[in-house]
């Protein structure tokens, strides 16, 4: 007799569940990143451009993880919201929302790597 166990994640009834994996592949790649090249990032980093010119755009290197973990969050939100509703077409459309702002959020965070990093 042979015992098999099967995990089951809430959102395994949910369509595009290829899009949620995705999303949180690149949050958990992106914070990974950050993490990761501290060395070469400088110790103050323009992140948030809406803001006047100055002081009041600079966050600390790790600031920069603040992205990736707000799309995160969002991702588990709209995962969560989905699973409660029933109508396909919703949860298609939070799915790949979450999917979009992870896509945009690892732009904007390589970009700034890319820009201010010292390779």
């Amino acid at each position: 007799m042979q015992l098999s166990v099967k995990y089951k994640f809430y959102w395994s009834d949910l369509p595009l569940t290829g899009g949620i994996r995705a999303s949180l592949i690149i949050c958990f790649f992106l914070i990974l990143a950050v993490t990761i090249l501290q060395g070469f990032l400088p110790p103050q980093i323009p992140l948030f451009f809406g803001a006047p010119i100055g002081e009041n755009q600079l966050v600390s290197s790790w600031g920069l993880t603040t992205a990736p973990v707000f799309a995160l969050a969002i991702t588990i939100t709209n995962t969560f919201i989905a699973s409660k509703i029933e109508d396909g077409f919703t949860q298609k459309i939070l799915i790949t929302a979450s999917l979009f702002i992870s896509i945009l959020v690892f732009i904007t965070v390589v970009r700034i790597i890319f820009l201010i990093g010292s390779f």
